[in-house]
């Protein structure tokens, strides 16, 4: 006939393979509707919706959806079917369709990966085709619209996901289009703030290209990556570039934008950038990252470093990380390296200056680091000034910091310690700094005395303290082996009226001791008091009859930090870890 019209209904089973490899479980469909032919052309209008209603299904060997699923096929701003008939057979197609779930709530089940649940507004697709019946020449789109995932597994939430897929008849490549409004890590605290996706996939050859950019919402932080996907082995690369990252004062802060680090991290200034590489292959992830800070001022909390019991600060020159990471069968492992160049550092009334290393880390996150790692310093304030210095560090994971080996100089001589550790669950640290040659007369300028000099060269024993963030000098005991001069010549004033001191600065103005010892005192944040003791006589004073003088100076020594480092080199061996972090 030419024409005809009419009306079906029935209800059917639905098994087996269908378009886009999709395969139901016990499918059923129900339909009733109208149809004709004219022109040519069958249309078929259905009343209502079509219910497909199934026990679940599953799509390519993928993924799996279990039931029960219930979905409604009806038109959408358009004909539902129409087929345009030629020499027998169906030559032209066009078609738009909606399929809206009628549950809330859609379980995804990777075959591989984690399980994804979409929730929210109902799952909606948009199914549009128009072209002839043969690959080369049918386009069709279907498109899903503002839907919310959440992968329980990782704590992630994708809101307001948009994927458009397009077949060209006349490329013969699928291609689509991802977008997600915000993706949230509903962690407390978050990894991140909520971050935008924008990504492109095209297919070409049996592989997948693609290309994209994310950015938080408000747009202060942007990265873009492109790689491809290799459908026939499942694998795949990526590289990502992370975009110049700005830090101030304002809402651009480092804590702001990561909470994770709200408990670690008060303030943050600075310039930040990087690049990551990732490769994957089935049940196999590899990433590769390479970050660098530069002009940065970051003040910690008090919590941040165990043992310290103060903020620490950490400004100055630059810092980059170079991070590996594997995921084997869901068994994560993780590495890298740091390079810190020309670092300040200061808690409390503790500081350090121009601190050059490159760290090994054998864990990012708790961080931690292998035993004895080379680092140096120009020069530290700990009551008394330390410059030159050399040490091997380490990190455990439960932020226990041990240093190893130090030596410093001070004042012509060397100051050095076996060991130092700090944290592991304790507010109280303490070390012996062990003194050899140090310049008598170096050190006594430290207090800034007036026409006080002497001779000699000290050794002994600092015992310092660290409490609840503060550094203490305890009886420190220094001495000189062998005998010297000391004189006390001051422009004006002395040690006052006292008949005692009148003695004692006539016998000072060229004392000549056979003994001399010293016991300092005091805090890294106010004065050292040093007292002396002094055997000896002033062979111009009462025919050199033997004197025993004692007489207290003080000052604060750890101001004097500057003076001391203007000749520090970077150790070569440091100088080498950096040039191969830099290659």
């Amino acid at each position: 006939p030419q024409a005809f019209t009419g009306t079906v209904a029935f209800k059917t089973l639905v098994e087996g393979l269908l378009p886009g490899g999709i395969s139901l479980d016990r499918g059923r469909a129900a339909m009733k509707g109208d149809f004709d032919f004219s022109g040519e052309t069958l249309r078929y209008r259905p009343e209502g919706c079509i219910l497909v209603e199934s026990d679940g299904l599953a799509i390519s060997d993928t993924l799996s959806v279990p039931g029960p699923l219930s979905f409604c096929m009806k038109p959408h701003q358009g004909p539902f079917l129409e087929a345009v008939w030629s020499d027998g057979a169906v030559s032209h197609v066009r078609s738009n369709i909606t399929i809206e779930a009628r549950h809330p709530v859609v379980n995804l089940l990777p075959l591989s990966g984690p399980k994804a649940i979409v929730r929210g507004a109902p799952l909606r697709l948009l199914v549009k085709a128009d072209g002839p019946v043969t690959l080369d020449g049918l386009r069709a789109e279907a498109r899903l619209d503002n839907i919310d995932i959440v992968v329980p597994d990782h704590h992630l939430g994708l809101n307001g996901l948009s994927l458009r897929i397009v077949q060209d008849g006349g490329t013969q490549e699928p291609a689509a289009d991802l977008a997600v409004r915000e993706i949230i890590d509903y962690r407390k605290p978050a990894m991140f703030k909520p971050l935008a996706l924008a990504s492109s996939f095209r297919m070409q050859g049996g592989k997948v290209a693609i290309n994209g950019k994310l950015n938080d919402t408000e747009k202060r932080i942007s990265a873009g990556f492109e790689g491809e996907h290799v459908l026939a082995s499942s694998s795949g690369a990526l590289t990502f570039r992370i975009n110049p990252m700005t830090f101030d004062k304002t809402k651009r802060q480092l804590a702001w934008q990561f909470p994770v680090l709200k408990d670690f991290v008060q303030s943050a200034t600075g310039l930040a950038m990087g690049a990551a590489f990732a490769r994957w292959k089935p049940g196999k992830v590899g990433i590769n990252a390479d970050l660098v800070a530069q002009k940065l001022s970051v003040k910690t909390t008090t919590r941040a470093v165990p043992g310290l019991g103060k903020p620490l600060t950490f400004r100055g020159g630059q810092v980059a990380v170079k991070a590996a990471l594997l995921i084997d069968k869901g068994n994560m492992q993780s590495a890298g390296e740091i390079l810190l160049e020309k670092i300040s550092l200061e808690a409390g009334a503790m500081k350090a200056e121009q601190l050059n290393a490159v760290l090994a880390l054998n864990n990012l996150w708790p961080p931690s680091t292998p035993k004895k790692q080379a680092v140096s310093v120009a020069a530290v304030k700990v009551g008394i000034p330390l410059t030159n210095g050399k040490t091997f560090i380490s990190l455990d994971r439960d932020g226990r910091f041990r240093m190893q080996d130090l030596t410093f100089h001070m004042a012509g001589g060397t100051i050095s310690a076996k060991k130092l550790e700090i944290g592991g669950g304790t507010t109280e640290s303490d070390v012996t700094l062990t003194v050899k040659d140090v310049d008598l007369n170096k050190l006594i300028a430290l207090f800034e005395v007036d026409g006080l000099n002497a001779s000699g060269n000290l050794e002994g024993a600092i015992p310092v303290i660290l409490k609840d963030g503060s550094l203490i000098i305890s009886d420190a005991h220094l001495a000189v082996d062998g005998g010297g001069v000391i004189s006390y010549i001051p422009s004006s004033g002395g040690f006052g009226d006292h008949p005692a001191a009148g003695l004692a600065m006539k016998a000072l103005k060229n004392f000549q001791y056979s003994d001399l010892g010293m016991v300092m005192n005091g805090e890294a944040d106010g004065r050292v008091k040093a007292r002396f003791n002094i055997k000896g006589a002033n062979p111009d004073l009462h025919n050199g009859y033997p004197l025993v003088l004692n007489f207290n100076v003080s000052g604060h020594l750890g101001e004097m930090l500057e003076s001391g480092f203007g000749n520090y080199q970077v150790p070569e061996t440091i100088k080498n870890r950096m040039f191969e972090f830099s290659q």
